[in-house]
């Protein structure tokens, strides 16, 4: 009850002064979930029908349940102060999961350590992309740099504005040294095992 209260009191502190803001690019989300990351169609204003903005998260985890080790509170809000419509988003992992490590170095003592770190792989099988404009679930991705993730093509185009179309050079870049870099290290390889195989062949 007293994290909602607080939570309601930074709202009505934060109304005036989004107002005044002029957003640009979100901040970065930091989500818990990493396999289920909301759509942009699940984050749109009721009432003027535009997808809102991310505005604050709140890191408030319940250490007496287990399944809320980790818990955040993601706020987003309408770009158009005259709807005043919020948005809040609750995550929540367990203290053992697939996207996040844990201290092993404390459990691996413990009896049912292999049992219970063999699955804890934070591999990326499960991980979503998330847009680089605005830290939804991204379903695309730019084609030049193959690196940078999108929810749709008019983020894309707003990123690309805000600095991106600098960036995707420079990445692009770095993608065809270290593409050139492991030919050459190949070839090296394969150079090594033919030099390798003739003198084999001139001792025989």
């Amino acid at each position: 009850m007293k994290l909602i209260i607080e939570f309601h009191l930074i709202i009505l502190k934060l109304k005036d002064m989004i107002i005044l803001t002029t957003f640009k690019k979100s901040p970065k989300l930091a989500w818990l979930d990493l396999g289920n990351i909301p759509k942009k169609e699940e984050l749109i204003c009721e009432k003027c029908s535009k997808q809102v903005s991310f505005l604050m998260q709140i890191y408030a985890p319940i250490d007496e349940k287990e399944e809320s080790f980790h818990r955040m509170i993601h706020i987003f809000c309408c770009k158009d102060p005259r709807c005043g419509y919020y948005i809040a988003i609750r995550t929540q992992l367990a203290q053992i999961n697939d996207f996040y490590p844990i201290d092993a170095d404390e459990k691996k003592y413990d009896q049912d350590y292999n049992d219970i770190y063999k699955n804890q792989l934070q591999s990326t099988k499960n991980r979503q992309n998330t847009c680089e404009y605005c830290g939804c679930f991204a379903k695309s991705n730019c084609s030049g740099c193959k690196k940078v993730h999108y929810c749709g093509k008019e983020h894309q185009q707003l990123d690309w504005q805000l600095g991106h179309s600098e960036q995707c050079k420079l990445l692009k870049d770095n993608n065809n040294n270290n593409n050139n870099n492991n030919n050459n290290n190949n070839n090296n390889n394969n150079n090594n095992n033919n030099n390798n195989n003739n003198n084999n062949n001139n001792i025989e």
